[in-house]
Protein backbone atom coordinates (compact mmCIF):
# COMPACT_ATOMS: atom_id res chain seq x y z
CA UNK A 1 0.00 0.00 0.00
CA UNK A 2 1.48 3.40 -1.04
CA UNK A 3 2.22 5.45 2.09
CA UNK A 4 0.44 8.93 2.00
CA UNK A 5 2.34 11.28 0.19
CA UNK A 6 1.76 15.07 1.01
CA UNK A 7 2.65 18.47 -0.87
CA UNK A 8 4.22 21.46 1.03
CA UNK A 9 3.86 25.18 -0.56
CA UNK A 10 4.73 28.69 0.86
CA UNK A 11 3.61 31.46 -1.12
CA UNK A 12 3.67 35.11 0.03
CA UNK A 13 2.03 38.30 -1.71
CA UNK A 14 5.09 40.95 -1.38
CA UNK A 15 2.72 43.85 -2.25
CA UNK A 16 -0.14 43.46 0.62
CA UNK A 17 -0.05 46.89 2.28
CA UNK A 18 -0.67 45.33 5.56
CA UNK A 19 1.72 42.24 5.23
CA UNK A 20 4.52 44.93 4.28
CA UNK A 21 3.76 47.28 7.37
CA UNK A 22 4.37 44.67 9.87
CA UNK A 23 7.56 43.75 7.85
CA UNK A 24 8.71 47.18 7.94
CA UNK A 25 8.33 47.81 11.67
CA UNK A 26 9.76 44.03 12.55
CA UNK A 27 13.16 45.05 10.48
CA UNK A 28 13.27 48.59 11.94
CA UNK A 29 13.43 47.18 15.45
CA UNK A 30 15.76 44.36 14.41
CA UNK A 31 18.38 47.07 12.20
CA UNK A 32 18.21 49.38 15.33
CA UNK A 33 20.56 46.68 16.99
CA UNK A 34 23.92 45.78 16.32
CA UNK A 35 22.70 43.28 13.58
CA UNK A 36 25.12 43.03 10.41
CA UNK A 37 23.08 43.42 7.51
CA UNK A 38 25.70 42.44 5.02
CA UNK A 39 24.91 39.39 6.11
CA UNK A 40 20.90 39.72 5.54
CA UNK A 41 19.22 39.33 2.50
CA UNK A 42 15.45 41.15 2.51
CA UNK A 43 15.80 41.27 -1.46
CA UNK A 44 12.54 42.16 -3.14
CA UNK A 45 13.09 38.86 -5.31
CA UNK A 46 12.36 36.90 -2.19
CA UNK A 47 8.61 38.22 -1.91
CA UNK A 48 7.56 39.58 -5.43
CA UNK A 49 4.45 37.85 -6.74
CA UNK A 50 3.83 37.57 -10.43
CA UNK A 51 0.76 36.25 -10.39
CA UNK A 52 1.59 32.38 -11.56
CA UNK A 53 0.22 30.95 -8.65
CA UNK A 54 -2.83 29.50 -10.17
CA UNK A 55 -0.48 27.27 -12.76
CA UNK A 56 1.08 25.56 -9.72
CA UNK A 57 -2.16 24.38 -8.81
CA UNK A 58 -3.16 23.66 -12.28
CA UNK A 59 -0.13 21.22 -12.76
CA UNK A 60 -0.45 19.73 -10.13
CA UNK A 61 -3.82 18.33 -10.62
CA UNK A 62 -2.42 17.49 -13.95
CA UNK A 63 0.35 15.83 -13.30
CA UNK A 64 0.49 14.83 -9.45
CA UNK A 65 -3.82 14.01 -8.92
CA UNK A 66 -2.36 11.39 -6.50
CA UNK A 67 -0.94 14.09 -3.70
CA UNK A 68 -2.92 13.69 -0.29
CA UNK A 69 -2.98 16.94 0.28
CA UNK A 70 -1.66 20.50 -0.32
CA UNK A 71 -0.98 22.76 2.58
CA UNK A 72 -0.48 26.05 1.47
CA UNK A 73 1.90 27.55 3.85
CA UNK A 74 1.22 31.71 4.18
CA UNK A 75 0.98 35.03 6.61
CA UNK A 76 -2.02 35.46 6.99
CA UNK A 77 -2.65 35.85 3.08
CA UNK A 78 -4.43 33.41 0.86
CA UNK A 79 -4.91 33.99 -3.21
CA UNK A 80 -8.46 35.35 -4.07
CA UNK A 81 -9.21 32.27 -6.70
CA UNK A 82 -8.32 29.44 -4.29
CA UNK A 83 -10.55 27.66 -2.79
CA UNK A 84 -9.01 27.08 0.33
CA UNK A 85 -12.36 24.50 1.30
CA UNK A 86 -11.16 21.97 -1.19
CA UNK A 87 -10.68 18.71 0.32
CA UNK A 88 -7.32 18.18 -0.41
CA UNK A 89 -6.28 21.85 0.70
CA UNK A 90 -4.60 23.38 4.38
CA UNK A 91 -4.43 26.41 4.47
CA UNK A 92 -2.16 26.46 7.24
CA UNK A 93 -0.91 30.19 8.77
CA UNK A 94 2.58 30.84 10.37
CA UNK A 95 1.31 31.13 14.17
CA UNK A 96 -0.43 27.60 13.79
CA UNK A 97 2.52 25.92 13.65
CA UNK A 98 5.75 28.27 13.90
CA UNK A 99 6.92 29.24 17.99
CA UNK A 100 5.86 32.35 18.96
CA UNK A 101 8.96 33.64 19.92
CA UNK A 102 10.21 33.31 16.50
CA UNK A 103 7.14 35.30 14.68
CA UNK A 104 6.58 37.22 13.31
CA UNK A 105 9.30 36.42 9.99
CA UNK A 106 9.96 37.14 6.71
CA UNK A 107 12.26 34.39 6.59
CA UNK A 108 11.88 31.44 4.41
CA UNK A 109 14.79 29.37 5.95
CA UNK A 110 12.97 29.62 9.56
CA UNK A 111 9.63 28.53 8.00
CA UNK A 112 11.55 25.47 6.31
CA UNK A 113 13.19 24.70 9.90
CA UNK A 114 9.78 24.10 11.38
CA UNK A 115 7.31 22.08 9.03
CA UNK A 116 7.67 19.28 11.85
CA UNK A 117 5.17 20.83 13.41
CA UNK A 118 2.45 20.72 11.27
CA UNK A 119 -0.59 19.37 12.24
CA UNK A 120 -1.59 16.34 10.21
CA UNK A 121 1.41 16.81 7.78
CA UNK A 122 2.55 13.60 6.66
CA UNK A 123 6.07 11.92 7.44
CA UNK A 124 6.57 11.90 3.74
CA UNK A 125 6.15 15.41 1.79
CA UNK A 126 7.26 17.27 -1.16
CA UNK A 127 8.09 20.83 -0.64
CA UNK A 128 8.08 23.33 -3.89
CA UNK A 129 8.24 26.81 -3.54
CA UNK A 130 5.68 28.68 -5.30
CA UNK A 131 8.25 29.14 -8.44
CA UNK A 132 7.91 25.30 -9.49
CA UNK A 133 5.96 23.94 -11.36
CA UNK A 134 5.07 20.43 -12.50
CA UNK A 135 5.93 20.04 -16.45
CA UNK A 136 5.67 16.70 -16.91
CA UNK A 137 3.47 13.98 -15.37
CA UNK A 138 5.05 12.64 -12.07
CA UNK A 139 3.95 9.37 -9.52
CA UNK A 140 4.98 8.99 -6.14
CA UNK A 141 8.26 6.80 -7.02
CA UNK A 142 9.87 9.93 -8.16
CA UNK A 143 10.09 11.28 -4.40
CA UNK A 144 9.85 8.49 -2.56
CA UNK A 145 10.73 4.82 -2.99
CA UNK A 146 10.89 2.46 -0.34
CA UNK A 147 10.01 4.61 2.36
CA UNK A 148 12.78 7.10 2.15
CA UNK A 149 13.29 9.76 -0.21
CA UNK A 150 15.11 10.43 -3.46
CA UNK A 151 17.64 12.84 -3.84
CA UNK A 152 20.59 13.73 -6.37
CA UNK A 153 23.96 12.48 -4.14
CA UNK A 154 26.37 14.66 -6.46
CA UNK A 155 29.22 16.21 -4.39
CA UNK A 156 30.42 19.71 -5.18
CA UNK A 157 33.33 21.89 -4.38
CA UNK A 158 32.35 24.86 -1.82
CA UNK A 159 33.50 27.97 -3.88
CA UNK A 160 32.65 31.48 -1.98
CA UNK A 161 31.69 33.17 -5.55
CA UNK A 162 28.25 34.76 -3.40
CA UNK A 163 27.44 35.19 -0.10
CA UNK A 164 25.00 32.36 -0.12
CA UNK A 165 27.89 29.89 0.12
CA UNK A 166 27.78 30.75 3.45
CA UNK A 167 24.38 28.83 4.07
CA UNK A 168 26.09 25.73 1.99
CA UNK A 169 29.10 25.77 4.67
CA UNK A 170 26.23 26.16 8.14
CA UNK A 171 24.91 23.12 6.58
CA UNK A 172 28.29 21.42 5.56
CA UNK A 173 29.73 22.49 9.23
CA UNK A 174 26.55 20.35 10.87
CA UNK A 175 26.89 17.65 8.75
CA UNK A 176 30.77 17.05 9.37
CA UNK A 177 30.38 16.99 12.86
CA UNK A 178 28.56 14.32 12.43
CA UNK A 179 29.32 12.64 9.48
CA UNK A 180 33.23 13.24 8.99
CA UNK A 181 34.27 10.53 6.99
CA UNK A 182 31.50 9.88 4.11
CA UNK A 183 30.34 6.56 5.56
CA UNK A 184 27.52 6.64 3.38
CA UNK A 185 29.37 6.49 0.32
CA UNK A 186 31.76 3.69 1.69
CA UNK A 187 28.93 1.74 2.80
CA UNK A 188 26.66 2.47 -0.24
CA UNK A 189 29.18 3.40 -3.32
CA UNK A 190 26.45 2.68 -5.73
CA UNK A 191 24.38 5.49 -4.68
CA UNK A 192 26.91 8.20 -5.55
CA UNK A 193 28.62 6.10 -8.32
CA UNK A 194 24.94 5.85 -9.92
CA UNK A 195 24.14 6.40 -13.97
CA UNK A 196 21.12 7.89 -12.83
CA UNK A 197 23.52 11.43 -12.35
CA UNK A 198 24.82 10.84 -15.98
CA UNK A 199 28.34 10.27 -16.59
CA UNK A 200 29.09 13.85 -15.35
CA UNK A 201 27.90 13.20 -11.60
CA UNK A 202 29.81 10.26 -11.77
CA UNK A 203 33.10 11.91 -12.59
CA UNK A 204 32.57 14.62 -10.48
CA UNK A 205 31.47 12.43 -7.38
CA UNK A 206 35.30 10.53 -8.34
CA UNK A 207 36.90 13.85 -8.71
CA UNK A 208 35.51 15.44 -5.18
CA UNK A 209 36.26 11.93 -3.40
CA UNK A 210 39.36 13.34 -1.17
CA UNK A 211 38.03 17.21 -1.16
CA UNK A 212 37.09 18.68 1.99
CA UNK A 213 34.72 20.79 1.95
CA UNK A 214 31.80 19.52 -0.04
CA UNK A 215 28.54 20.32 -0.52
CA UNK A 216 26.14 18.78 -2.61
CA UNK A 217 24.78 20.07 -6.50
CA UNK A 218 21.48 21.18 -6.06
CA UNK A 219 18.54 20.64 -8.43
CA UNK A 220 16.50 23.81 -6.91
CA UNK A 221 13.26 21.93 -7.42
CA UNK A 222 10.75 20.38 -5.31
CA UNK A 223 12.29 18.54 -2.40
CA UNK A 224 11.13 15.14 -0.80
CA UNK A 225 12.00 15.81 2.53
CA UNK A 226 10.85 13.61 6.34
CA UNK A 227 9.48 15.15 9.06
CA UNK A 228 11.53 12.75 11.10
CA UNK A 229 14.59 13.93 9.45
CA UNK A 230 13.68 17.58 11.21
CA UNK A 231 12.47 16.90 14.44
CA UNK A 232 16.00 14.56 14.67
CA UNK A 233 18.28 17.49 13.80
CA UNK A 234 16.11 20.05 16.01
CA UNK A 235 17.10 17.63 19.08
CA UNK A 236 20.96 17.56 17.93
CA UNK A 237 21.31 20.37 16.04
CA UNK A 238 18.50 22.96 18.19
CA UNK A 239 21.33 25.72 19.19
CA UNK A 240 22.39 25.79 15.34
CA UNK A 241 18.58 25.65 14.05
CA UNK A 242 17.36 28.28 16.48
CA UNK A 243 19.83 30.59 15.33
CA UNK A 244 18.08 30.66 11.45
CA UNK A 245 14.57 30.31 13.15
CA UNK A 246 15.03 33.75 15.49
CA UNK A 247 16.29 35.53 12.54
CA UNK A 248 13.22 37.41 10.94
CA UNK A 249 14.94 37.57 7.24
CA UNK A 250 17.40 35.41 5.94
CA UNK A 251 20.74 35.67 7.68
CA UNK A 252 23.90 34.20 5.25
CA UNK A 253 26.43 34.36 8.57
CA UNK A 254 24.61 32.27 10.51
CA UNK A 255 21.90 30.84 8.79
CA UNK A 256 21.37 26.77 7.68
CA UNK A 257 18.37 25.85 5.22
CA UNK A 258 16.01 23.13 4.11
CA UNK A 259 19.01 21.66 2.02
CA UNK A 260 20.76 20.46 5.25
CA UNK A 261 17.25 18.21 5.88
CA UNK A 262 18.26 16.51 2.51
CA UNK A 263 21.89 16.30 3.34
CA UNK A 264 21.05 14.42 6.58
CA UNK A 265 19.24 12.10 4.52
CA UNK A 266 22.07 11.33 2.44
CA UNK A 267 24.88 11.26 4.62
CA UNK A 268 22.24 9.14 6.96
CA UNK A 269 22.29 6.61 3.74
CA UNK A 270 18.63 6.94 4.08
CA UNK A 271 17.70 7.90 0.42
CA UNK A 272 17.62 6.12 -2.70
CA UNK A 273 19.34 7.76 -6.00
CA UNK A 274 17.10 10.65 -8.15
CA UNK A 275 17.60 11.18 -11.79
CA UNK A 276 19.00 14.12 -12.81
CA UNK A 277 16.18 14.53 -15.14
CA UNK A 278 13.44 15.08 -12.17
CA UNK A 279 13.87 19.11 -13.17
CA UNK A 280 15.41 21.82 -14.23
CA UNK A 281 16.03 25.21 -12.34
CA UNK A 282 16.41 28.56 -14.81
CA UNK A 283 16.31 32.32 -14.25
CA UNK A 284 13.35 34.15 -15.54
CA UNK A 285 15.89 36.38 -18.25
CA UNK A 286 16.13 32.39 -19.64
CA UNK A 287 13.40 32.55 -21.65
CA UNK A 288 14.44 30.46 -24.60
CA UNK A 289 15.14 27.58 -21.81
CA UNK A 290 12.74 27.89 -19.93
CA UNK A 291 10.27 27.49 -23.28
CA UNK A 292 12.17 24.18 -24.35
CA UNK A 293 11.85 22.53 -20.87
CA UNK A 294 8.09 23.51 -20.78
CA UNK A 295 7.27 22.25 -23.51
CA UNK A 296 9.67 19.41 -24.03
CA UNK A 297 9.15 15.95 -22.17
CA UNK A 298 13.01 15.65 -20.87
CA UNK A 299 12.14 17.27 -17.14
CA UNK A 300 9.47 16.39 -14.56
CA UNK A 301 9.90 19.92 -13.12
CA UNK A 302 11.07 23.93 -13.76
CA UNK A 303 11.38 26.42 -11.69
CA UNK A 304 11.78 29.86 -12.48
CA UNK A 305 13.89 31.68 -10.84
CA UNK A 306 12.98 35.45 -10.15
CA UNK A 307 15.37 37.61 -10.63
CA UNK A 308 16.81 40.90 -9.81
CA UNK A 309 17.00 42.19 -13.25
CA UNK A 310 15.21 40.99 -16.26
CA UNK A 311 13.18 42.88 -19.46
CA UNK A 312 9.53 43.36 -18.35
CA UNK A 313 8.30 41.88 -21.31
CA UNK A 314 9.88 38.42 -20.40
CA UNK A 315 6.71 38.40 -17.46
CA UNK A 316 4.56 38.30 -19.83
CA UNK A 317 6.20 35.55 -22.16
CA UNK A 318 6.29 34.01 -19.08
CA UNK A 319 3.05 34.03 -18.43
CA UNK A 320 1.94 32.85 -21.81
CA UNK A 321 3.60 29.90 -22.02
CA UNK A 322 2.42 28.71 -18.61
CA UNK A 323 -1.01 29.70 -19.94
CA UNK A 324 -0.20 27.56 -23.08
CA UNK A 325 0.96 24.68 -21.14
CA UNK A 326 -1.90 24.36 -18.17
CA UNK A 327 -5.37 26.69 -20.16
CA UNK A 328 -7.81 25.16 -18.11
CA UNK A 329 -8.87 25.77 -14.66
CA UNK A 330 -8.12 23.60 -11.82
CA UNK A 331 -10.68 22.25 -9.47
CA UNK A 332 -8.70 24.22 -6.57
CA UNK A 333 -9.88 27.52 -8.16
CA UNK A 334 -12.97 29.51 -7.39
Amino acid sequence: MQEKIDFVITWVDGSDPVWLEKKQKRLTDLFEGETDQNSMDDGKERYRDFGYFKYWFRSIEKYAPWVNKIFLITDQQKPDWLDINHPKIRWVNHDEFIPTEFLPTFNSQAIEMNFHRINELSENFVYFNDDTYLVNPVIPKDFFENGVPRHVAIYDALVPWNRFIKTYYNNMEVIYRHFPGKAALKKSPFKFFNLKYGISGIVKNTLLLPWKPTGYVEMHVASPLRKSTISKLWELEGATIRKTAESPIRNYSTGVNQYLFRYWDIESNEFEPQSISIGKSLVMDQIDEIRKVIEGSRYKMICINDSVDFDSAIEQEIEELLETKFPIKSSFEL
